[in-house]
């Protein structure tokens, strides 16, 4: 499993072992650096563990100042929450200020399988 992703691009073997799956990564053109810390914009589903994916509320559990409540995730690994918001009305609002959006294929995810 893995988020969709904007600004991004990378190649994997789904075959390979876990760890050894993806082969490059680029963020906005270039080469990842494995030093920098990313900042990552998701939904509260996500963040949560939300169809399996854990990646994000394993980073979550090992900051220092993890709270987990039923409306809530705050920890110091979380930049911002609005819990009061629905994904659904932020894409509406997003497609109301564009008046129209045009999805093309980018090629962003490249199996090598």
């Amino acid at each position: 499993r893995f988020p969709q992703i904007s600004g991004i691009t990378f190649k994997y073997n789904p075959e390979a072992r876990p760890g050894e799956r993806v082969s490059l990564i680029n963020i906005s053109g270039r080469p990842i650096d494995m030093e920098k810390e990313y900042s990552v914009a998701t939904n509260d589903f996500l963040v949560a563990g939300g169809d399996g994916y854990n990646v994000f509320l394993k980073v979550l559990r090992s900051s220092k100042d993890i709270s987990i409540t039923d409306s809530l995730i705050k920890s110091e690994n979380l930049g911002y929450n609005d819990p009061g918001k629905w994904l659904r009305d932020v894409v509406v609002e997003y497609i109301l200020k564009k008046g129209e959006v045009n999805p093309v294929k980018e090629g962003r995810i490249i199996s090598i399988k």
